[in-house]
């Protein structure tokens, strides 16, 4: 009963990192620590070695510990006080890249293209002297975790430190797909160097690619019904100065070669006024 309050629950290490670390308890680094630690004692996180990665992770159960409350204690999401100081250093990372929209049309499922430069180690452009072997591409969660296994690799270029200064992320390219949890409309993509100990377990992580089929469904204009509207009532006939007026100003603004036709048009508008006159006049007993 004892052990069960004083004792701290150890956080989950993702598979792709626990495949290149050992967690051990500090005190005897033969005995590995598995789901909890007593209170008194730490727990080790550490690499394999490797330049990309360094650092430790230390984790230490209070004395005084519990887990009876059940509740988060730490950011890392566990219960029981756990103390966690240290952190591991990634010196490794592509210096950049691009990704393009998704080329697949079919619903569920992105294809698209991704091109990066070369790896950087503590912001230095240098693969031969890191060991970078190459390059692979994994799709993310949302919490930016690797999912599944490499979508695809490719090999390094063996480029040296002092080679180039220039982050060229058109070096390496891919072209990947990537099939989408149901309920799910876009997906990320994260790039990371091949070394000795395998694929690194943090990288560049590119923008959501937005599956190109829900795209067109959400922009899709809805279709409108549109109400019949009684035709719009017909203007009366201009008055015989405004006539005048009209084909005057329409002959002024017609190229030279058509002033043959608006001369005529002159003349006929100049004709009805005359008529018109004459209507008038007749009307008015003149």
């Amino acid at each position: 009963m004892c052990k069960l309050c004083n004792q701290c629950d150890l956080p989950c290490v993702a598979p792709k990192l626990a495949n290149k670390t050992s967690l051990t308890l500090l005190t005897d680094q033969n005995s590995e620590c598995k789901d909890d630690i007593l209170g008194g004692q730490t727990c080790i996180l550490s690499p394999a070695t490797h330049p990309c990665v360094t650092g430790d992770i230390i984790m230490t159960c209070p004395v005084n510990a519990s887990t009876s409350s059940g509740t988060p204690s730490n950011l890392w999401g566990v219960t029981g006080g756990l103390e966690v100081t240290k952190m591991l250093q990634m010196h490794c990372e592509v210096c950049g890249g691009e990704v393009w929209g998704d080329i697949e049309k079919r619903e569920g499922k992105i294809t698209t293209q991704i091109s990066w430069g070369p790896n950087t180690f503590d912001s230095v452009i240098d693969e031969l002297s890191i060991g970078i072997l190459g390059y692979a591409v994994f799709a993310v969660d949302g919490c930016g975790q690797q999912q599944g296994n490499a979508l695809a690799t490719i090999s390094a270029s063996g480029i040296k430190k002092g080679d180039t200064d220039c982050c060229d992320t058109s070096v390496y390219g891919v072209t990947v797909s990537s099939q989408l949890p149901d309920g799910v409309t876009s997906q990320a993509f994260m790039v990371v160097p091949l070394t000795s100990i395998g694929a690194l377990h943090a990288g560049w992580i590119t923008a959501q690619v937005v599956d190109a089929a829900t795209e067109v469904q959400v922009t899709a204009a809805p279709a409108q019904v549109v109400a019949e509207t009684p035709a719009p009532a017909q203007a009366a006939p201009p008055e015989p100065d405004e006539l005048l007026l009209a084909t005057t100003t329409q002959a002024a603004d017609l190229a030279p070669r058509q002033k043959a036709v608006t001369n005529a048009g002159k003349t006929q508008a100049c004709i009805g006024l005359a008529v018109a006159c004459v209507l008038m006049m007749a009307g008015a007993g003149v």
